[in-house]
């Protein structure tokens, strides 16, 4: 680590004699107030779409979700489930034995 010598540190303690706060232009803050308020206001339309569009795709993947049991049903699928189900319990050892 450098060491500094008494007129270093004079000299970097009166480099900052000179600094000023900065200043915001005129009216910035209420320039910015407006914008905010007209934003704000104008965002009414788009509030309407949004639940339309999620309700929509809700309930496309209700009727997708549906059509897919019901042809499962059809098929016989649906005891395939049930096999594969005591197949992963057998196979990682998951019996009965453990419950008591």
């Amino acid at each position: 680590m450098k060491k500094f010598t008494v007129s270093e540190v004079e000299e970097i303690l009166n480099s900052m004699d000179g600094i000023q706060p900065a200043e915001a232009p005129l009216y910035m803050y209420s320039k910015i107030r407006n914008r905010l308020a007209t934003k704000s206001t104008d965002t009414g339309n788009s509030f309407q779409v949004k639940p339309l569009l999620v309700i929509g795709m809700l309930l496309g993947c209700m009727i997708i979700n549906i059509w897919i049991l019901s042809q499962q049903k059809q098929n016989g699928n649906a005891n395939t489930s049930n096999s594969s189900i005591v197949d992963f319990s057998s196979e990682y050892g998951l019996n009965d034995s453990y419950a008591n």
